[in-house]
């Protein structure tokens, strides 16, 4: 017989039938200044669930799996959103997530990003993301630890009653479900590229790559890590959860994420390197630099590792990172330690790697650790300052590339860094990567670079056509 508190795997997304195992469930409820917040929980079929999160279409979607595995989440719809404006800083809206999640069970999170740079606007393609959005799924599928729950929240005024919630909430799955059949038709499994468009193109590449050679001679720069925008004009608008489901299963060892605002556009990728993980007042971050593809065998790709390891330029630019992250440790924690270097081996790519781990101040919370560490050298450049100066110099807007992304509440965070991701606009696709640009660095050379880091995503978009 089934547990009337349990939302069976073939069941979860019939709305009669989650409708009516609500009215058998007692709802988490926590209070913050604003609302009191009611979450239903119940287990379901041992599913992962993105699957789950592609047998819905609607526009309102996250999705995180970290790079360990221990925890995976599909979110429909919105129960609570945060967003900086130009009167609620990133650091004001951070600082409510952990207001209004002081009081909540371990396993509630907002999920979200910001944008590379606060002091520039958002271009056509990143409009629906603004300069920072974190989310509070309305339905949140999630395996943790080895473990699967349907948890579906809601926000009401204080005072509210759990049968306000249920009713409350009822309405709102009725509209998510009457949303979805609206969207489930805007999307294409079948497409092909039309075109490709760079930015910078060859010949500009070349150009500012020799602006910044001459700025290391002439200032205080040491390294500026420059990026490209490679669009790809799509014969239909794709099915990004088909293609996220594709580079999930390639990127092991990769935090694999995904941010749906509205109907005609996404952001979502597969990177390898955090920006920081936080539980209680222990952190754990790491200085990642330098690539090289994996070799064909494990003779040559043991042979690539030596070569990276000994290579000076890039232990250059990993002790770059490396300084980089110890200052701002220094800064933010009571104690620190580092790691030993050793690489770091993925799919297609293998990096230099250096782990820290230490323990907060009291007073370094969420918003002061990413003021702190974001950008790294390893996506901004060295000293900060002027690196920033000089990527003004970019001819495109970056938008949440490269940007910390991921989720938190008062009680723990995990954030990555954006990297190896595309953003989707409609029947455009734009692929964001980027590479270390010192004293000594080749133009051709970066460019392969480039175009070797995204070629796990050019994959996804037909290479045949390329």
């Amino acid at each position: 017989m089934k547990s009337v508190d349990t939302f069976p795997l073939e069941e979860l997304f019939s709305l009669d039938r989650i409708i009516s195992r609500l009215h058998a469930i007692a709802p988490s409820v926590w209070h913050s200044s604003a609302q009191t917040f009611f979450r239903f929980s119940a287990p379901f079929g041992g599913q992962s669930p993105m699957l789950q999160l592609q047998t819905i279409p609607h526009p309102h979607k996250t999705y995180w799996r970290d790079r360990n595995g221990i925890i995976e989440s599909a979110g429909i719809g919105v129960a609570d959103s945060i967003e900086a404006t130009q009167n609620l800083s990133i650091n004001a809206a951070l600082r409510i997530i952990h207001e209004r999640t002081h009081a909540a069970p371990a396993h509630v999170r907002y999920y979200g990003g910001m944008r590379f740079r606060h002091d520039t606007s958002p271009d056509k393609y990143w409009s629906a993301f603004g300069v920072a959005r974190f989310v509070l799924p309305l339905v949140e599928m999630i395996r943790e630890n080895g473990e699967y729950h349907c948890h579906c929240t809601i926000a009401l005024p204080h005072g509210s009653s759990a049968e306000d919630a249920r009713t409350a909430l009822q309405g709102k799955l009725h509209q998510l479900f009457s949303d979805a059949k609206h969207h489930s038709d805007e999307v294409s499994r079948s497409f092909h590229i039309q075109k490709r468009f760079d930015a910078p193109d060859k010949n500009d590449w070349t150009s500012i790559i020799n602006k910044a050679l001459h700025a290391f001679a002439d200032n205080d720069l040491e390294k500026v890590v420059l990026a490209r925008r490679v669009t790809l004009e799509c014969s239909a608008q794709p099915d990004v959860m088909r293609l996220l489901q594709h580079r999930a299963h390639a990127a092991q060892h990769s935090t694999v994420f995904l941010f749906a605002f509205d109907e005609q556009t996404a952001f979502f990728g597969a990177t390898p390197e955090y920006l920081y993980k936080r539980e209680g007042r222990t952190i754990a971050t790491e200085a990642i630099a330098g690539t090289r593809k994996r070799g064909a065998n494990e003779r040559e790709d043991a042979e690539i590792e030596q070569e990276l390891l000994f290579s000076d330029k890039d232990r250059r630019e990993h002790a770059s990172v490396q300084r980089y992250v110890a200052s701002g440790l220094d800064d933010l924690t009571e104690s620190f330690d580092i790691g030993k270097v050793e690489v770091l081996k993925l799919a297609t790519l293998q990096h230099l790697y250096a782990p820290f781990t230490g323990k907060l101040r009291t007073d370094a919370d969420d918003a002061a650790i990413i003021e702190r560490l974001h950008p790294t050298p390893a996506v901004g450049g060295q000293p900060r300052r002027e690196s920033l100066d000089f990527l003004a110099q970019e001819n495109f807007d970056r938008g949440w590339y490269a940007a910390p992304v991921g989720w938190a509440n008062a009680h723990a965070a995990e954030f990555v860094v954006a990297i190896r991701s595309a953003l989707v606009t409609g029947t455009l696709a734009h692929l964001f990567s980027g590479a270390g640009i010192v004293s000594g660095s080749n133009a051709d050379a970066e460019w392969n670079e480039i175009e070797m880091k995204i070629a796990p995503m050019l994959d996804l978009f037909s290479p045949k056509a390329l």
